[in-house]
């Protein structure tokens, strides 16, 4: 396989656009509501308030480090540029290759993340292949 570099900034779809929007609003808005209604703030127990507000929003900043920025293909490796580091997988063994639009399609998520930043980790598809396969 001889290519040149070939580097793409990562799209974000409908869905993923959607799902995340959601995702956020769920979890910026109910541990507010929460604060808002059981009188917390009136209280002045603050140390009460951000132990509500806290966790929901750190989740929020982990899944935002997740975050496909780009690729960067070259002939012996695909780059996954994250918001702070990125993952290196090895193409030296790599036969061939393929565009498919439609390559996830009926796909069954095993582990990983289905739209929040994000629709990565490993799935399983009859068409693709009998084995897992990783999607960045």
């Amino acid at each position: 396989m001889n290519l040149s570099t070939v580097t793409d900034m990562a799209s974000w779809g409908t869905p993923l656009k959607i799902v995340t929007t959601i995702c956020v609003l769920i979890l910026i808005g109910l541990p507010i509501v929460k604060v808002v209604e059981s009188g917390m703030l009136s209280q002045r127990n603050f140390a009460l308030v951000l132990k509500t507000l806290l966790p929901s929003w750190l989740l929020i900043l982990i899944a935002a480090l997740f975050l496909v920025r780009g690729y960067v293909l070259t002939n012996k490796q695909l780059i996954v540029k994250r918001l702070f580091w990125e993952n290196r997988v090895n193409l030296s063994n790599l036969v061939s290759a393929e565009v498919d639009s439609k390559a996830m399609s009926n796909s069954w998520r095993v582990f990983g993340n289905g739209g929040f930043f994000s629709m990565t980790g490993i799935f399983w598809n009859k068409v693709i292949s009998k084995k897992d396969y990783t999607h960045f």
